[in-house]
């Protein structure tokens, strides 16, 4: 089978799972939100799936066909994960078509100007590029979800925010209440939390329709504030695939003689 396939291949898969790690999150966001052990999965998926690229686009850095191929190869499993039925959201993966085409000139610019291969000073600038785009993407995503869109059409907390609001509640008033017996303590939970909810819906009431675009940029800016991170990250595990491809000989590194010129009186 050509390498080429092969990559093709690997991009395809990886991305695939990204994109059902991070529906699933999608379709139930507040249970990310009570249970941070749910963002392991798609953030380490994000990561792994954008150091495979980055590296897929280095490897074919002077030939902008398959570039293109491995593009569509991101961004069509997430039209039909997610789904066609929303114009943002298709808006959403355009933009991150556009950022992994700025990506590829990067990566391209990089190779070009180093004389020795260094795989995270490579793909460094490019990878940032790629997750700024799945970022995007996420963040269109949330925003564009019928539990957060919700609160638009009712001007009531979207269900996602209560049930995290009521998890922190009684993380709260836990302690206190803890002398009661289990019947009462249980009453007076449920009392606090509809007040405390009450409480929030009318301050908020006037605001509800803007919600879905306030949390859809917060989610934004918490992930592309750790892009850096991600960027760090997703360059130990394309240089560990690198590694690996050298060893299996599915890929070598050749010395090659290059002129140059300088300038003299």
């Amino acid at each position: 089978m050509p390498k080429k396939i092969v990559i093709l291949l690997a991009v395809f898969a990886a991305f695939l799972a990204f994109w059902i790690a991070a529906n699933i999150w999608l379709d139930n966001p507040a249970s990310a939100l009570n249970d941070y052990s749910r963002w392991i999965v798609p953030l380490v998926l994000m990561i792994a799936s954008s150091a495979i690229l980055a590296l897929a686009i280095l490897l074919v850095n002077k030939d902008w066909k398959w570039i293109l191929v491995y593009s569509a190869a991101v961004i069509l499993p997430g039209l039909f994960v997610v789904g066609f039925g929303s114009l943002t959201v298709i808006g959403g993966l355009a933009g991150m078509g556009a950022l992994i085409s700025g990506a590829a000139q990067k990566i391209r610019n990089e190779s070009e100007t180093r004389i020795r291969v260094n795989i995270n000073a490579m793909i460094g600038s490019g990878t940032r590029f790629i997750l700024a785009g799945a970022i995007v993407f996420l963040s269109v995503a949330y925003y564009a979800s019928p539990a957060v869109q919700i609160s638009k059409e009712t001007r009531q907390l979207p269900p996602t925010i209560i049930e995290m609001i009521q998890g922190l509640t009684r993380r709260l008033v836990g302690d206190e209440l803890a002398i009661l017996p289990a019947k009462e303590r249980a009453q007076a939970e449920k009392t606090v939390v509809r007040e405390v909810l009450d409480q929030i819906n009318d301050l908020a009431g006037p605001y509800l329709k803007f919600l879905p675009f306030i949390l859809a940029i917060g989610l934004f800016l918490l992930l592309q504030s750790l892009n850096f991170i991600f960027a760090w990250l997703a360059g130990l595990i394309a240089a560990g695939v690198f590694w690996i491809l050298i060893k299996v000989n599915f890929i070598k590194i050749e010395k090659v003689m290059i002129e140059g010129e300088k300038i003299s009186l």
